[in-house]
């Protein structure tokens, strides 16, 4: 699981947030300027306010580059030993068991570059409704488990399909693992019974998404839904955080290069996303935006 800190971080304009480990039932943190941002006793919505912090202090003002390190935050480095360990996408199958899975009667197998995924027959959505995503993120070294338990379950538990990142950088990016549902509620069981299934399994967390168990291994988010026609929908559809960080990095810059900004780029950012409709206290999606669908 993320380390937690237990010091006050600086930012680069003087404010700072005080990352201190939640105890069980606390949900007040400090943040800048005095404002009060409430969280549940979980470690994702502070490792998503150090991405944040992590972000303002590149000092970078190009907003795809920014959206690109906040969306890649809490990977684990490619060290030597994972290098030696899972040097190519075959080592990685044969790790991850993958072969296994491929005798279910009930899934379809499919990959697409460093994904493999498994969609259940039978389930459909419409391209015009959102998905809603649930995130599984382990620590490398227990996917393999992870995995039993949950592809043999997919039908079970209402999965329209999972995927899982079939090479070095897809086992070490935070979001590793994921599940999708037609239905928040779907989802939701399904989380519950996993959460007993996997309880000990070490978290990584995934930033910008919403913690299920206040332990990170389990969280979600929301899948805009995909508009796009004709040629247009050449390449994946948007993901939620993917448009989170994009409108993250959008609002940093704009604070940034602001001659006016009264609030610091980090909060100014928060507040500009909760406005577009994400529940920055567990960076889910708002119940506004849950109904309407609508992604700025």
């Amino acid at each position: 699981m993320p380390r937690r800190e237990g010091r006050a971080a600086s930012l680069p304009n003087g404010g700072a947030y005080v990352l201190r480990p939640t105890p069980p039932g606390a949900r007040a943190r400090a943040a800048p300027n005095g404002a009060e941002i409430r969280a549940p006793a979980s470690p994702l919505p502070d490792l998503s306010l150090r991405a944040l912090q992590y972000a303002t202090s590149l000092e970078l003002d190009d907003p795809a580059t920014l959206a690109s390190r906040l969306y890649c935050f809490n990977a684990c480095p490619a060290s030597p030993m994972a290098r030696q360990r899972w040097p190519g996408v075959e080592s990685v199958a044969a790790f991850l068991e993958l072969e296994r899975y491929d005798s279910a009667s009930h899934l379809a197998v499919h990959t697409s570059g460093s994904w493999q995924g498994w969609s259940v027959r039978g389930a459909r959505r419409r391209r015009s409704e959102p998905r809603f995503k649930l995130y599984v993120s382990p620590r490398a070294e227990w996917v393999v488990e992870v995995l039993r338990e949950v592809v043999p379950r997919l039908a079970e538990f209402r999965a329209l399909e999972c995927k899982v990142g079939r090479d070095l950088h897809g086992l070490l990016r935070p979001d590793k693992l994921m599940v999708y549902f037609r239905t928040l509620a779907a989802l939701r069981s399904a989380a519950r019974r996993w959460e007993r299934a996997l309880a000990g399994v070490p978290a990584q967390g995934v930033p910008f998404s919403a913690d299920l168990g206040a332990h990170g291994l389990l969280s979600w988010g929301m899948d805009p839904p995909d508009l796009r026609r004709g040629a247009a929908r050449r390449g994946p559809p948007l993901s939620w955080r993917t448009w989170v960080t994009r409108r993250l990095a959008d609002a940093l810059v704009a604070a940034k290069r602001s001659p006016v900004a009264r609030a610091a780029p980090v909060q100014f950012a928060v507040d500009r996303v909760g406005l577009d409709g994400v529940d920055t206290r567990r960076w889910a999606p708002s119940s506004r935006l849950r109904r309407t669908s609508v992604f700025g």
